[in-house]
């Protein structure tokens, strides 16, 4: 689910999840090192879900991709 719905748990829509990760990428991030810090702070199941996660943020524009990094969009 992308938005919570009263169906749906919160905890495990995109836009939440996604706010959970934004704060991890205060620097640029390789994918699986922000996997690591996201699963170690155990907000996220599966690395599917986060991995949906992420691009969710990608396709809505609050991250991009440089050289193999994550980063906030607009960071450098």
């Amino acid at each position: 689910m992308i938005l919570p719905s009263k169906h749906a748990n919160s905890d495990r829509t995109l836009v939440v999840l996604g706010g959970r990760v934004l704060p991890l990428m205060e620097e640029p991030r390789e994918l699986g090192e922000l996997w690591g810090m996201a699963r170690a702070q155990g907000f996220v199941s599966s690395f599917e879900r986060f991995y949906s996660t992420v691009l969710f943020l990608f396709m809505i524009g609050a991250i991009e991709i440089d050289r193999g990094l994550l980063m906030l969009r607009g960071s450098e």
